[in-house]
């Protein structure tokens, strides 16, 4: 036996109505099921439902729909749920799917819709911050059920396969055109002061040191990582210019000599004005890179 449950907040009487379907309580989301689903609060729900759940005093769930056939099930849900409209849609249920045969498992949202049930989500938060309250104290100090305890995997380290397999996953998203939340994105000065402020004075543990030395060894840097590396450690940027008139931006002094045949040296010393050139080739300091 299948069937079709619906959630109602009892703190919002009015008349709700779909086709043949009257509610006298404003529902908040709509399922299909068998067995014991509808009073089921511990698999498979979102935490929108939960959080909704959570905020009303005695929520009632009613079964509105049975059939033998599972297919009449999913069609009288996805029938509820767009009559009724989810949330992100401009409508009143916390549902993220449109119900309907496979709409829960392996179900993709699309980036749109992802957005604009993040942005309703975030509002909801704001304009009920008592809800956002007591949502809070129910994982805050001795209600979380880690209060007291310490992780079975403190001080476990992943064995070599799965590293590999970790790196494996995250070099594959890469190349499928992932981007780190933080391209293009740089902490402000009082948020670097902060976390310099908070790590001042603080020792590495024991052994850290050759615990890094022991996992490097026998690993060698490509050229690109060691040109990441030695960008970063610039402390100048400068201007280069050749024989023939060519302009050049650097950071890195020491490689760009090394790719032009130059004499690192004496293109030190042309740039701090010892030597008005070297082989043909002036250069001076634009600006520094560490302000």
């Amino acid at each position: 036996m299948f069937y079709v449950y619906i959630y109602l907040n009892p703190n919002k009487p009015g008349m709700y109505d779909a086709g043949d379907y009257l509610f006298h309580f404003e529902p908040f989301y709509v399922g299909k099921g068998s067995g014991n689903r509808d009073n089921d609060l511990k698999n498979g729900r979102s935490k929108d439902f939960l959080a909704e759940y959570n905020n009303i005093e005695s929520p009632l769930v009613m079964r509105v729909f049975q059939s033998d056939s599972e297919d009449e099930a999913y069609q009288q849900e996805e029938f509820l749920i767009a009559s009724f409209k989810r949330r992100f849609e401009g409508g009143i249920l916390v549902n993220a799917s449109c119900g309907g045969e496979g709409s829960a498992a392996g179900r993709t949202q699309s980036s749109e819709e992802k957005k604009s049930r993040s942005i309703i989500r975030k509002e909801w938060w704001i304009n009920n911050p008592e809800a956002k309250e007591k949502y809070r104290n129910r994982f805050s100090g001795e209600n979380n059920p880690m209060w007291g305890k310490e992780s079975s995997r403190k001080g476990v380290s992943p064995s070599v396969v799965a590293r590999k397999n970790m790196s494996d996953a995250q070099k594959q998203k890469y190349k499928n055109g992932y981007l780190h939340p933080w391209v293009g994105r740089s902490h402000t000065k009082e948020t670097k002061d902060k976390i310099s402020a908070a790590n001042t004075g603080k020792k590495m543990p024991d052994g850290f040191g050759a615990d890094v030395a022991r996992r490097n060894l026998g690993t060698t840097r490509t050229q690109e990582i060691k040109d990441k590396m030695s960008d970063v450690l610039c402390r100048f940027e400068y201007e280069i210019t050749s024989p023939t008139g060519e302009t050049y931006i650097v950071k890195s002094l020491n490689r760009f000599c090394k790719e032009h045949n130059i004499n690192g040296g004496n293109m030190a010393r042309v740039i701090s004005g010892k030597y008005k050139h070297t082989k043909g080739w002036t250069g001076k300091k634009l600006r520094s890179l560490k302000e």
